[in-house]
């Protein structure tokens, strides 16, 4: 599955590809150190890593899984034409306008051709739920076999349990629940990869809080990475918190009741405890344009994603999560106007008044240091083709982004 995960992942082909492009990839980046040439042999570690993937995971394989050898030109091959065949050309684009027009990637980012270009060059190994077999790059060093194994063998583990073709059908969920969704299949991956590795049960995530793409990697905003990376680094501490309060029991419980928002991944406690109780916001609530306009396309942020938007635009994590603290639903959604004209109109709804003002606050601050533009309740252009207002009322805050020539 390349799912919106990186030992793979993501938000939209991310976050449709993370999160749930159903080839579950596993990237170089995450480990580091001198590497061996792999052997044609390198499928020999399939059959042990599965049995250790069991053990480890105390889940008993149904059935044996194929191994198979590819190089990173029949990878990207195979990539591309998933991509093609599962995510049409219009949904990539629906996506790629709303994380423009709401700040997650810059407006001229290319984004489709640079989130694929990631992929391939990271691309470690994956299991592929459709053919249920596991595939590994033929280059991959003889010392990363073994984890990278293991983890995509976890994922075989999961298919045959839980089916995760329709666990993590982008089909059937929003960006935010998918997300949320692939954080428990890749932290649960992630878990047993580090206990394999460590040789004990680890209940941190020690060693992986820093990971980032290397430098050869294609040139990914920062917003992105973090998003990226959300299925692994936060996916892993929500299962072991999950893990702590009930052994693995509890991990195949959440496999049939998994968690609906990164809210819950990002506050585990709240998904353990039930203090949360997940809720749609009404396509009906969100903000229309004042010129005749027809919905086209309709998304969920989610608190993670605000969270990774703001904390990058004000060069602070934790100034980020502090913003997004508070976040109880959103939704976005793309109007078409006359000509060419776009609308991205997103409202989002806060546990208090005073988060639904600090999240305001960050957010006008985040567009002054982005266009060197103050923004408020009338639109204000900050570029030929883009004009913003955002307004707020009580616990909700709505963002309207015009777009097309003349944009205001």
């Amino acid at each position: 599955m390349v799912s919106r995960y990186i030992f793979n992942s993501s938000l939209g082909i991310l976050t449709r590809v993370v999160r749930a492009q159903f080839f579950v990839v596993t990237a170089l980046c995450l480990v580091s150190g001198p590497h061996a040439v792999a052997e044609p042999s390198m499928c020999a570690v399939t059959e042990r890593a599965l049995l250790e993937a069991g053990k480890l995971r105390s889940l008993a394989p149904h059935a044996s899984v194929p191994c198979v050898i590819r190089s990173r030109g029949e990878i990207e091959i195979f990539l591309r034409k998933n991509i093609a065949e599962k995510f049409p050309q219009e949904t990539l684009a629906m996506e790629q306008l709303w994380y423009q027009a709401l700040g997650i990637v810059p407006d001229d980012y290319p984004y489709e051709k640079e989130i694929v270009q990631a992929y391939v060059q990271q691309i470690g190994g994956y299991y592929d739920p459709d053919r249920k077999e596991f595939v590994m790059l033929d280059s991959m060093p003889e010392n990363l076999q073994g984890p990278v194994a293991v983890h995509e063998l976890t994922h075989a583990l999961q298919d045959q349990k839980f089916g995760l073709s329709h666990f993590l059908d982008p089909k059937e969920r929003e960006s935010d629940e998918l997300m949320a969704r692939a954080a428990l299949v890749e932290g649960d991956a992630t878990a047993i990869m580090q206990d394999f590795m460590t040789g004990r049960s680890s209940r941190s995530s020690k060693g992986l809080s820093e990971v980032t793409f290397p430098e050869s990697a294609a040139k990914i905003p920062e917003t992105l990475e973090r998003i990226l990376l959300f299925p692994y680094l936060d996916g892993l501490t929500f299962v072991r918190h999950v893990q702590r309060f009930g052994g693995m029991s509890a991990i195949n419980a959440a496999f049939s009741h998994p968690p609906t928002t990164s809210r819950e991944v990002l506050h585990p406690e709240q998904y353990v405890n039930r203090s949360f109780i997940p809720e749609q916001l009404p396509r009906e609530d969100v903000e229309r344009p004042v010129e005749k306009a027809s919905p086209i396309y309709a998304d969920t942020v989610g608190e993670f994603a605000v969270s990774a938007l703001l904390g990058t635009a004000l060069s602070s994590k934790h100034r980020g999560a502090a913003c997004a603290e508070g976040w109880r639903r959103d939704r976005v959604i793309i109007f078409k106007g006359e000509s060419a004209k776009r609308f991205v109109s997103w409202t989002s709804e806060w546990d208090s008044q005073d988060e639904s003002t600090e999240f305001y606050e960050c957010y006008r601050e985040m567009i002054k240091a982005r266009y060197q533009k103050d923004v408020g309740g009338e639109f204000v252009s900050v570029s030929p083709a883009k004009a913003i207002k955002i307004s707020r009322s009580e616990r909700r805050v709505s963002v309207l982004v015009a777009l097309g020539s003349s944009a205001k």
